[in-house]
């Protein structure tokens, strides 16, 4: 229960109980008294000198004792009820705020206007109240036409007035229309639409307009509205400026006060009567352009910004200079001794567009023992060089426009061994008593005829050749080259050869699609078929009318024991088996072969060779076989070889892995190195030859390779 509500409830009670106020005998109640509702034994325990059943009481009469306002009741009259509070010491109805240290529950309760630790339900005190202290700045410049923040420094001793806060724009520049946007709050905004002087008013107020004794405090500034002038970077320019090539032009551009901008930019140098200009134009953030310097002189490109009052002017300098041409010794090269000059095409390019050049070349490395230096190279851009050794060579290229304005490039070229062209190769053989390469392949003069070939090895030259109704799969050649047989899908074309002369024949009644053929002698040829399971058929040149003859022999591949030329030894993938047939000197047509002697099954056979002194067997598989027994040696080539050929002695040449190079063997099989096969410079261009066929001469010093690079076939010889 409040103090009021209980002294309503007890006025009558109390109107005796309690001494009046105002006489000589007035009761002053000492600093220790007992406020309402605290226990008490008499009246003069009481701060409002009322007692009642041992509780302190609010004092109902006028003018009766109090310490302060709590201890004041409530009086009624005609008109109704009426709170008293304290003053000098005495109950009044005349109370209209109430004194410094008085209880009090709200702000006006206080004359000060100032209560301090009031809250719901409980009572605070009066204390004396303190004016706002307003701290606008000092007087400033602002940009104009931009949104500008209003701020001030307020601070009140008194920590719980609520202030009020009052802006005003006391005078502002002729023709602004400048408001502020909220000028009760703390913080308002206003956009200076003209440049000038503003002047503003903060009025705080510690209280709102129903609380009684309100304190203001109050500052005023001047703000300045200036227009800015635009602010201009025009880029870092440049000590490289290239002649003829068009210069970009980079500026950032911005106006503080957010006005719109016009750019121009304005080129000029001392050789040209007149200046470049692009624009005036709108312009904001990046401004670019572009001009083509075409004096080697310093260039300036001037910037001019403005925003209609305020122009800001930035220039930046470009050096325009000549580049020199950039070289090229084009790409790397390939040639072959023996193979002619190998061409080289240098080139240059210029920025500028200039386009007369001085070449210069010269050597930077050649292979020991070369003298390619000793001929000075021409001076011009496409020149050619004859190579006198294998190896490397490295020619430097300088290009220049002027003197001292040059590059340079580099190319290296790699010359190899001689690689001697010969015509499309299919198919080939070698006739080591002869020493004659057999090749066939299409008719380099007729693309729907075939054409074979009698090569002299040393010079690649055709000693014979013959066209061929059609273009072969397979080839042999007896010992001398006086016999060549060769098979097609449904023909088979022996040619005899007598010096330089090459005479075809061909019969066509074939039973099968030939697969290999061997020629024996000058007039025995043996055909093998293409399907696995069919007979070897046998055929007398001699005796063409008779055609070919089946034999008692299975099989589709085969090779000549070339020792003694009176064993073949045949690969029956159908049982899959090799045999080895005697071959009868004088037997014709069915009984050219005798019976098998020998046989062994194995697998993985796609083709198989006889050594030159008829000893061993090679397997494309990379076994080798003993060629009395068929057994199996211990031996292996260790890889699973494309071609396989030997010398008299038993050394071996064999195509490696990769057609990129020929393996060699000793008699006894053991790896005795390779060749690597050449790079083939035909046009100037690095073409890396594959193997297609290998060959051992008879004394085993000279191996021959028909390779082929870009559709090209050639002839290497190795050593």
């Amino acid at each position: 229960m409040t103090r009021r509500l209980f002294a309503l409830t007890l006025v009558s009670s109390l109107l005796s109980a309690c001494q009046l106020g105002g006489g000589t005998e007035q009761f002053v109640p000492p600093a220790s008294c007992t406020p309402i509702q605290g226990a008490c034994e008499t009246n003069s325990d009481c701060c409002s000198y009322g007692c009642m059943s041992g509780i302190c009481t609010p004092n109902p009469v006028p003018g009766g004792i109090c310490r302060t306002s709590d201890d004041c009741g409530v009086v009624m009259d005609a008109t109704g009820f009426h709170y008293m509070g304290c003053k000098s010491g005495a109950c009044t109805t005349d109370v209209v705020c109430r004194d410094d240290a008085d209880v009090c529950d709200s702000d006006n309760d206080c004359c000060s206007g100032n209560c301090v630790g009031a809250s719901w339900g409980t009572s605070g005190q009066c204390k004396p109240n303190s004016a706002p202290v307003v701290d606008l700045g000092a007087d400033r410049e602002i940009p104009y036409s931009r949104t500008a923040a209003l701020t001030a420094t307020v601070s009140d001793p008194d920590a719980t007035d609520t202030l009020v806060y009052g802006w005003t724009l006391v005078a502002a520049p002729p023709g602004s229309t400048a408001t502020i946007s909220n000028p009760t709050a703390a913080s308002p905004t206003f956009v200076p639409n003209v440049p000038g002087a503003y002047h503003l008013r903060l009025v705080v107020t510690d209280g709102p307009t129903t609380q009684r004794s309100r304190l203001q405090g109050s500052d005023e500034v001047t703000l300045v509205a200036v227009n800015h002038p635009p602010l201009a970077d025009p880029g870092a320019g440049s000590s490289h400026a290239s002649r003829n090539v068009l210069q970009p032009l980079v500026a950032q551009v911005s106006d503080p006060d957010l006005d719109p901008l016009t750019c121009t930019w304005k080129i000029s140098s001392p050789g040209h009567a007149e200046e470049i200009r692009r624009g005036p134009e709108a312009c904001a953030g990046t401004f670019a352009s572009d001009f083509t310097p075409d004096l080697e002189e310093t260039w300036t490109a001037t910037l001019v910004v403005t925003d209609g009052v305020n122009t800001t002017t930035v220039s930046a300098a470009y050096a325009c200079v000549n580049d020199p041409p950039v070289a090229s010794a084009g790409p790397a090269r390939a040639g072959n001794l023996g193979g002619g000059p190998v061409p080289i095409q240098g080139s240059a390019t210029d920025v500028n567009g200039d386009t007369a050049f001085e070449y210069l070349w010269s050597f930077d490395q050649v292979p020991a023992g070369s003298k390619v230096t000793d001929t000075p190279l021409p001076a011009t851009a496409a020149v050619s060089f004859t190579p006198d050794v294998l190896g490397q060579y490295v020619l430097r290229l300088r290009v220049s426009d002027r003197p001292g304005s040059y590059t340079e490039s580099t190319v290296d070229v790699q010359v190899d061994r001689r690689v001697i062209a010969v015509h499309d190769v299919r198919v080939a053989a070698y006739a080591k008593t002869a020493n004659r390469l057999v090749v066939a392949g299409q008719d380099p003069d007729d693309s729907t005829k075939g054409r074979v070939s009698v090569l002299d090895p040393a010079t690649g030259n055709a000693v014979a050749y013959a066209q061929l109704s059609g273009v072969p799969t397979s080839i042999d050649t007896n010992a001398d080259a006086t016999l060549i047989a060769a098979g097609g899908p449904a023909a088979l074309w022996w040619v005899t050869v007598s010096g330089t002369t090459a005479t075809p024949n061909v019969i066509t009644q074939v039973p099968f699609s030939i697969n290999d053929v061997v020629a024996v002698d000058a007039r025995r040829i043996f055909l093998l078929p293409a399907t696995s399971g069919s007979y070897v058929y046998a055929f007398d040149t001699q005796n063409a009318a008779q055609g070919p003859v089946q034999t008692a022999a299975r099989g589709t591949k085969a090779s000549l024991d070339p020792s003694t030329r009176n064993a073949l030894f045949v690969w029956d993938p159908g049982w899959g088996e090799l045999r080895r047939y005697a071959v009868n000197s004088t037997g014709q047509g069915s009984s050219s072969l005798g019976a098998t002697s020998v046989y062994a099954p194995t697998s993985g056979v796609s083709d198989l060779w006889v050594s030159q002194n008829g000893d061993a067997l090679f397997l494309s598989s990379g076994a080798i076989r003993s060629t009395m027994t068929l057994a199996a040696l211990a031996e292996s080539l260790g890889f699973s070889p494309g071609l396989v050929d030997s010398s008299a002695d038993g050394r071996i040449v064999a195509v490696g892995s990769g057609a990129s190079q020929l393996r060699l063997f000793s008699s006894v099989y053991a790896p005795a190195g390779t060749d690597l096969l050449p790079l083939w410079g035909f046009d100037g261009n690095r073409n890396q030859t594959t193997a297609r066929h290998a060959f051992l001469s008879s004394d085993g010093n000279t191996r021959y390779a028909i390779v082929s690079a870009a559709g090209r076939y050639g002839l290497v010889t190795f050593p």
